[in-house]
């Protein structure tokens, strides 16, 4: 083939988008993007277009879109996807975005003639069957895409058709092989950096980010793979650890940092801290070379394999936004999920890291599969006796290809369509317990945590070290919202006054009908 392959990558985030979503006036419209979800860079994709620009350079064009900025409802796929004209055009999704995949899918195909559709991401990895459509995509590629991805477009090229001969790719009307799922084979220091460009970045900075965050910012992907064996994931990497050399991660930070102007970097890998001499070796390379930079963790770290001389690398290194990945504070949860955390040891380094005036964040799962309301509560009192300056208190979500989705069907849990779309919102479970009593649970975990005396002190202090005043609105207005909590409830006459005005900003957003996704 000698005319240049056009190639459009989407990247579903977020909901369709409603046409009015900004309408009535001013102070609507800022109420209207304070609500709305955090949008992650397509870093998946932007790896994907490096690796193929880097094999067939001007032999391709490759466009990535996300559907929260670029094509916010089926309508506007459609449209972007006629501008296009691509001959081959790859959907990531995650499983909570099944129902959005398959709109795109079907908009696609009734609308575009002769065009190869690809899908990948946590969504098809984990259900490849389900994900090929009937036939209306033409495959799949399960785990990691580079190798698989540039395989695919050289054989579209040479008008080969045998997709599932590819590793790690499955094709309609072939049998699908759940053995064929395999880490790339190239170290990961020779995979090309995700390509930022001036337009991307751009774009993202004015969304809120992963850290909650406007800003000039990049994502870092620095490992691959998690040895451990927790339940609730997907297991798109492996489970074996690979990572980049600290020197590899420093110049893509410092290219950026040169290209454009980026200063603040988001981590978002599965496990970052598992090797202690690699954490510690990459931040004092980041002394060393004196760059004004920040750094943020919004994915979490294991915490109970961190220490004071770790947490001491990262702060003295920009880090200034650190979540702790917890889950449960119950021993049996811990052991039944195989995460089996040691509590008293994140404890602790939560309250070093607190002490050194870094923001903190926990992540909490309530619902797990036979879980009781006494275990709910446990995690509860847990994350509030923590110094954490914020938390998110997840719905447990039993995702197909996952263990724990297989021990809740074998303890009675039925599926539905609803299944995995929303974090937040309470559905029925294999819990020891009633959807309605985990939708109380829920809403009073976030009150006691959110609004103690304790964490209003917290985030008065802390929250300015990393965040502006508007996006301190927005985080506190968010969590006003997500509970029953009025303002005569915060019995300390400073923190009332403290936080009357955001009281103020979430009565006049509830007015006007406009809310948090809780």
């Amino acid at each position: 083939m000698n005319k240049k392959t056009r190639i459009l990558l989407i990247d579903i985030t977020g909901d369709w988008l409603g046409s009015g979503a900004e309408s009535g006036g001013r102070f609507a419209q800022v109420a209207q993007k304070a609500v709305r979800p955090l949008v992650s860079y397509p870093i998946g994709l932007m790896y994907l277009a490096a690796s193929a620009k880097e094999v067939f350079g001007s032999e391709i064009t490759c466009t990535i879109v996300s559907t929260a900025l670029d094509c916010p409802s089926p309508t506007a796929v459609v449209r972007l996807a006629h501008t296009k004209q691509p001959n081959i055009v790859g959907i990531r999704a995650l499983s909570m975005h099944r129902s959005m995949y398959q709109d795109i899918v079907r908009v696609l195909r009734d609308s575009l003639d002769d065009i190869l559709i690809l899908g990948g991401g946590p969504y098809p990895s984990c259900q490849p069957a389900d994900a090929l459509c009937d036939g209306q995509v033409d495959a799949v590629v399960r785990g990691e895409g580079e190798e698989a991805f540039v395989a695919i477009i050289e054989a579209y090229r040479h008008g080969e058709r045998r997709w599932h001969t590819i590793p790690n790719v499955h094709a309609a009307g072939t049998p699908i092989r759940l053995d064929n799922n395999n880490p790339i084979r190239l170290p990961l220091d020779d995979i090309p950096f995700p390509e930022y460009s001036k337009s991307l970045v751009a774009k993202f900075a004015k969304v809120k980010n992963m850290s909650r965050r406007y800003s000039n910012h990049a994502n870092i992907v620095s490992s691959r793979g998690c040895p451990y064996q927790c339940t609730y994931c997907h297991n798109i990497f492996g489970k074996r650890f690979r990572y980049r050399s600290e020197e590899n991660v420093f110049d893509e930070i410092r290219n950026l940092y040169e290209t454009h102007g980026i200063r603040e970097f988001q981590f978002i890998d599965d496990i970052f801290n598992l090797r202690r001499d690699r954490l510690i070796g990459f931040f004092d390379l980041v002394v060393r070379h004196d760059l004004p930079l920040i750094f943020s963790f919004p994915n979490g770290v294991r915490g109970d394999i961190l220490d004071h001389e770790s947490v001491d690398a990262m702060i003295e290194g920009g880090t200034r936004y650190l979540f702790f990945a917890v889950e449960s504070a119950s021993e049996r949860i811990q052991s039944l999920i195989h995460k089996n955390l040691k509590l008293d040891r994140i404890a602790e380094n939560i309250a070093y890291a607190s002490r050194r005036e870094c923001v903190t964040g926990g992540f909490f799962m309530l619902g797990f599969p036979t879980e009781t309301i006494e275990e709910v509560r446990a995690t509860i009192e847990f994350a509030c006796a923590t110094d954490l300056t914020d938390g998110y208190f997840f719905v447990a979500t039993y995702y197909p290809g996952t263990e724990m989705y297989d021990l809740a069907i074998k303890n009675g849990f039925e599926p539905s369509s609803e299944d995995g779309e929303n974090f937040f919102k309470p559905k029925n479970g294999a819990y020891a317990f009633s959807a309605q009593e985990l939708t109380g649970i829920s809403r009073t975990a976030r009150r006691e945590f959110y609004f103690s005396e304790k964490r209003i002190e917290l985030k008065r202090r802390q929250l300015p070290v990393f965040f502006s005043p508007k996006e301190i609105t927005e985080i506190t207005v968010s969590q006003i919202t997500s509970c029953d909590i009025e303002e005569g409830d915060i019995g300390h006459d400073e923190y009332r006054r403290y936080m009357a005005p955001y009281f103020s900003f979430a009565r006049r957003i509830d007015s006007m009908g406009i809310h948090f996704d809780f």
